[in-house]
């Protein structure tokens, strides 16, 4: 610290560091918690309840390669868990830029 109270440019670069793999760990969790979610609830079907009307017989989701019903779940929990971690983003940043105003 200085005279005045400010940090020099590194520290500002480590402390954003820091927050970035915080921000980070909290997805991460996030993510497996909504895993966790996707296999207890039937979220996707619940996403997927507004157009099974407009869906052709026999109203199912049609995959087009083997890989996609478990990309589609990945995709969703990686949703979910972005949303239940946005209150840790959202400090993280308040928390880097709050000194500076």
């Amino acid at each position: 610290m200085t005279a005045r109270g400010e940090m020099p440019f590194l520290d500002h670069l480590e402390e954003l560091r820091w927050r970035i793999l915080w921000s980070l760990l909290a997805i991460f969790i996030g993510a497996i918690v909504g895993w966790l979610l996707l296999s207890r609830f039937d979220v996707v079907g619940i996403l997927t309840r507004p157009i099974v009307p407009y869906l052709p017989e026999p109203k199912k989701i049609i995959f087009t390669s083997p890989a996609e019903p478990f990309m589609i779940t990945l995709k969703v929990a990686f949703a979910l868990g972005c949303l239940l971690a946005s209150p840790v983003v959202i400090y993280q940043i308040w928390a880097f830029l709050a000194p500076a105003l």
